[in-house]
């Protein structure tokens, strides 16, 4: 387990039974598979619809999309946010499902707020990097890229359910004056990834995080 983050190793045992279709949610695992399949193709043919573009054209008529605002954002950023950040699973991860929460929020009878643990624009992201790396950013064949997106759902799926993680937080805690967003977080020498997968931005603001209860 010394290897394994602290988000894999606290959503675990749910996120498994998600899978095996164990939780009563009606959906078993090859529909999962077929839904983030899916959004994966919609991304690929985007890539796909580019090289239609006479390449001497292509950078700048597609900077509309692709282009980066000076916030370092795209209009492509933002899709992927949504088609794969959020809408990626076909299922909504909340604390319940994703099984895990703050000590406080389980003890809390306040007003609760879920918290998306890495964030739907880095899990976006991160999804779609994986994507690019297996093709090597050669989108010109969807059928070479689909093999690469089933491979995707059939070997990497399972172990990232954690992406899409929700954890349970008091309004307290997710307030922005103790929680910071992701362009105030300063990751150190580690990845983005990295730091969020070990909760650190929840100790960075004093958030204790256990199995939901």
């Amino acid at each position: 387990m010394a290897d394994t983050s602290k988000i894999e190793q606290l959503t675990e045992k749910n996120l498994t039974k998600i899978w095996n279709n164990e939780f009563r949610l009606d959906i078993d695992k090859e529909q999962i598979q077929y839904w983030f399949g899916l959004k994966l193709y919609q991304y690929a043919a985007g890539h796909n619809y580019d090289l239609f573009i006479p390449s001497n054209k292509r950078d700048k008529i597609t900077s509309i999309y692709r282009g980066n605002t000076v916030r370092g954002s795209s209009k492509e950023k933002q899709f992927q946010r949504l088609l794969l950040g959020y809408n990626g699973l076909g299922i909504d991860l909340t604390p319940l499902r994703s099984g895990i929460s703050s000590k406080v929020a389980n003890n809390s009878k306040t007003k609760i707020v879920k918290d998306h643990v890495i964030g739907v624009t880095l899990a976006g992201q991160t999804i779609a990097n994986e994507l690019d790396r297996r093709v090597k950013g050669d989108y010109s064949k969807l059928d070479r890229v689909q093999k690469h997106i089933n491979s995707m759902c059939k070997d990497w799926l399972q172990h990232h359910l954690w992406l899409w993680a929700t954890c349970r937080l008091t309004y307290d805690e997710h307030s922005p004056k103790r929680l910071k967003r992701a362009s105030q977080i300063d990751p150190g020498s580690e990845s983005m990834l990295d730091f969020k997968k070990n909760l650190k931005h929840y100790e960075q603001a004093g958030i204790s995080v256990e199995e939901y209860k």
